[in-house]
């Protein structure tokens, strides 16, 4: 997906219609200062193709992104994907709280308007981008800071908080509060249905021996109505005994089949016991090693281990030749090829550091997009945290960022410094609570 025009009207901090023609850009900063509605621009693209953008997670929040004191937003995206082009528009009225939607293909006959419900619009979006909202927001939208804080971090103390923030980036923090909650569910639903078979279990025994206590009693009925036969008096006495063993008989057998059936069940309740009781200790030790952190940190050492494969092809490529990722006892360090030492990450200098965590960055694009036609990126950069000297020379680092992706990138910066060593720019000026857009390339 890359975006080719942005239209918005009153959308946040932008009061009024503004406009961005993306055609021209190619590798670009979006500049000002804080509160100036960078990451505004952002988040029109993504409300434009999902109705929603990630300060408020999951849900539409039409009010919250009005422009205040206005009751009218309108957002219009075109975009292509594999050179194909596509303009979505959506608009929302605060007066009488409705939100709509409009979806065009252009095509030889023109901008073709396709009549779409919200549901198959999703539907068509993912089958377009591979990618759905939560995913989309991770691999368009990169906060190297975040990898940053990643590499930072030390090692020792701080092992939980790398954790989290790995597996906050890889979108696993969400499934796993999930996947969580799901086995503590079933965990307590298959202990429930356990202690019951049980309990019906002790009942059911308890029934069965009344019942062959019963059974035997009557086959004693039966024995003693037998020896009976040869003392028969008259021919009608021994047929009132032979109606009364073929009575006896009647009965023993509805016993015997009501044991039959009840030991059936007593059969299938200890069957089932069984297959819940190994199911029970699956769950029981998917929660413990949940709750011990043992399955995340697992999957943290695993995905790290693979995004640390994809990080070093643009590590490599970004230090030519010179870095490349090791992991060291489930810990990241970094490799000088020149010099084959090694060394942790959080010793590494400013620019290293920023190249580190931009090829983790990519690396996590790469990843979480896999077979996605993704066109564009844009990056929260995080230049503050460089030093003055690293900061002089980082048009060296944005070259080779440049020269060695495909991609459409724009950096967000509210660095003047950083920003003037761009010659595309998208530059923002806020003044009194509204702010304008001047696109320079």
């Amino acid at each position: 997906m890359r975006p080719i025009k942005l239209e918005i009207e009153n959308f946040t901090v932008y009061k009024g219609k503004h406009f961005i023609d993306f055609t021209p850009l190619n590798f670009f900063v979006i500049k000002g200062k804080n509160g100036s509605g960078k990451s505004s621009l952002i988040e029109a693209i993504c409300y434009a193709l999902y109705g929603k953008v990630p300060r408020y997670g999951n849900s539409k929040a039409h009010k919250d992104l009005l422009s205040k004191g206005e009751d009218w937003i309108f957002v219009s995206l075109d975009f292509s994907v594999k050179g194909k082009c596509y303009r979505i528009e959506r608009e929302y009225n605060k007066k009488n709280d409705q939100s709509d939607f409009r979806f065009y293909e252009f095509n030889e006959k023109g901008i073709v308007p396709k009549n779409f419900r919200e549901d198959e619009l999703e539907t068509f979006l993912l089958n377009l981008i591979k990618l759905d909202y939560r995913i989309f927001t991770r691999v368009v939208f990169l906060t190297q800071n975040q990898f940053e804080k990643f590499l930072k971090a030390n090692e020792k103390e701080d092992r939980s908080k790398k954790r989290e923030i790995l597996n906050s980036l890889l979108g696993l923090s969400d499934i796993l509060s999930s996947m969580k909650n799901i086995i503590k569910e079933k965990h307590k639903e298959i202990k429930k249905r356990l202690e019951f078979i049980k309990f019906s279990l002790e009942g059911l025994c308890c029934v069965v021996y009344e019942s062959l206590n019963q059974l035997e009693d009557q086959i004693n009925k039966m024995e003693e109505n037998y020896k009976e036969f040869h003392t028969a008096e008259s021919l009608e006495s021994l047929r009132k005994k032979i109606y009364q063993t073929e009575e006896l008989f009647g009965k023993l057998k509805q016993k015997w089949e009501e044991i039959k059936k009840k030991l059936k069940k007593k059969e299938e309740l200890n069957r089932e016991y069984d297959e819940l009781s190994y199911e029970f200790n699956l769950y029981e030790t998917l929660k413990n090693d949940l709750d011990d952190n043992k399955f995340p940190e697992y999957l943290s050492s695993h995905y790290l281990e693979i995004l640390k494969e994809r990080a070093n092809y643009y590590l490599r490529e970004f230090s030519i030749e010179r870095l490349q990722f090791k992991i060291s006892g489930d810990e990241l360090h970094i490799i000088d090829c020149n010099t084959n030492y090694e060394r942790r990450v959080h010793s590494l200098s400013g620019g290293e550091t920023f190249l580190a965590s931009l090829s983790l960055a990519f690396a996590l694009s790469d990843l979480l997009s896999k077979d996605a036609p993704i066109e564009s990126i844009f990056i929260d950069e995080g230049f503050g945290s460089l030093d003055k000297e690293t900061r002089e020379n980082v048009i060296k680092f944005l070259n080779l960022i440049k020269e060695n992706t495909n991609k459409m990138i724009g950096i967000i910066t509210h660095m003047e410094d950083i920003a003037n060593l761009f010659d595309q720019r998208i530059e923002l000026h806020k003044k009194k609570g509204a702010s304008s857009i001047k696109v320079i390339f």
